[in-house]
């Protein structure tokens, strides 16, 4: 993707689709039977979640160029397949460093929105990565997610939730 050949990258994506499953030997191995060997789908794990933050990079450089509505709802399908990979980490604890990669590529996308006017797009994103943020699964970076949740204060507080958005911002200085 860094040289921009984003037909290759999705490719090569879809190459891993078709093959990110695996076979099953445990019934085999006590049977010997060939039709005990299955293929299983593997939706989740470190790989798939890298995918899915790829895919939002490769609709990210798509949407970047685009004006208007359209980038804007480019640029918001980039950010809820982080968010949807951020939320696959959430449910593994050898996969919460996934969840902090994730929100490294969803600031670096979602500064595109985060000027005034189109920051009410970034609300329901931000508040799950905030969530995600949260001490409950790392310790530190309270300064990365001091900086996400002034970020979501700025969006509630231009959706017209100012209450909120003070509660939010309060709980970034703690």
């Amino acid at each position: 993707m860094q040289l921009q050949d984003l037909d290759i990258a999705e490719n090569m994506l879809a190459l891993y689709a078709r093959h990110r499953g695996s076979y099953e030997f445990s019934k085999f191995n006590a049977s010997g039977k060939p039709e005990d060997v299955s293929y299983v789908e593997s939706p989740s794990g470190q790989f798939a979640i890298r995918a899915l933050f790829t895919r939002a990079v490769i609709e990210y450089l798509r949407a970047k160029v685009l004006k208007g509505e359209a980038r804007v709802e480019g640029l918001t399908a980039a950010l809820g397949l982080i968010v949807e990979g951020v939320k696959a980490a959430e449910k593994e604890p050898r996969l919460h460093f996934l969840m902090y990669n994730g929100s490294v590529y969803f600031w670096r996308i979602s500064r595109k929105l985060q000027m005034s006017g189109l920051r009410t797009h970034l609300a329901p994103l931000l508040e799950t990565m905030t969530h995600c943020l949260s001490g409950k699964y790392f310790g530190g970076g309270g300064v990365w997610r001091a900086q996400y949740l002034m970020s979501y204060s700025l969006c509630l507080a231009e959706s017209g939730k100012t209450d909120e958005a003070l509660k939010v911002l309060g709980e970034a200085q703690e």
